[in-house]
């Protein structure tokens, strides 16, 4: 009998401990992940990436990020090249407790992004470059001889989704353009095992800023068309003025007119 008394009283211990827990995470939860997200995002993509605010749910195991910012790499305007409302992250709850995390679903949804030309490059080149140079420094002695509490945490997303943007174009030369960008859809991030949370950043922003640099290319290449067309008209009309002047001048006012209509017969 006593030993039940004991179990039953370790067990209500241990209630009582996870409630306090449960309390404290959760009052605080929402400011560790926005310091998370701004941390690792403004290193991974070696901009300033700012979050407004986090609100988590661990009774609808999902989590939504309000006011996300991602600030122009240096050499551009103080202008930001993504901006983000809403973003929702779809968690399976038991995995929390586990050293892999499963994400359901990201999903970012009603974009704005700006896309800035200057010289031979944009903000999107230099992102790319970023994240790839990220991609190849070694970790160094200092980074893995004080570990964080992320190091271990590996994550994985089933189903990844980037839908409802709106992108445009500032050009140094012809001002602003409208940019089409087709949605993004993902699935399997991190495979069965995961990946860490650095990687995870570079594994989600990498295809957009890719899918941003083609979409920027193609409009970019339009408009070498559209202003090559311009100048050629300019010139053909420029040559036509030239050569109805002479017929005029030839054949006396309005011989031009004349010449044409005769050879319309």
């Amino acid at each position: 009998m006593k030993v039940i008394k004991v179990l039953f009283g370790i067990i209500a211990v241990f209630i009582i401990a996870v409630i306090i827990i449960a309390s404290l995470v959760a009052n605080n939860i929402n400011d560790i992940v926005r310091t998370v997200v701004e941390d690792i995002g403004s290193e991974k993509l070696n901009t300033k990436v700012s979050l407004s605010k986090a609100d988590i749910s661990l009774m609808d195991s999902r989590v939504l990020l309000s006011g996300l910012r991602i600030d122009n790499p240096d050499g551009f305007s103080d202008a930001r090249i993504f901006e983000m409302d809403n973003v929702i992250v779809d968690v399976e709850l038991l995995s929390l407790l586990e050293n892999t995390v499963s994400v359901k679903e990201i999903l970012i949804d009603g974009a704005k992004i700006t896309v800035e030309q200057k010289g031979t490059s944009t903000n999107v080149q230099k992102l790319l470059d970023d994240i790839e140079q990220g991609d190849e420094t070694p970790a160094t002695v200092e980074d893995a001889e004080s570990p964080s509490s992320l190091d271990d945490l590996l994550v994985k997303v089933s189903q990844f989704q980037f839908v409802g943007s709106s992108a445009k174009l500032v050009t140094e030369q012809w001002g602003e353009q409208d940019l089409q960008l087709s949605e993004i859809k993902l699935k399997d991030i991190g495979g069965a095992k995961g990946v860490p949370v650095d990687e995870l950043v570079g594994e989600i922003i990498r295809p957009i800023v890719k899918k941003l640099k083609l979409a920027t290319e193609a409009r970019l290449k339009e408009i070498f068309k559209e202003k090559a067309k311009e100048k050629l008209k300019e010139k053909t009309d420029v040559i036509k003025g030239k050569v109805t002047d002479k017929l005029n001048k030839a054949l006396g006012e309005g011989g031009a007119d004349k010449l044409k209509s005769l050879f319309s017969r």
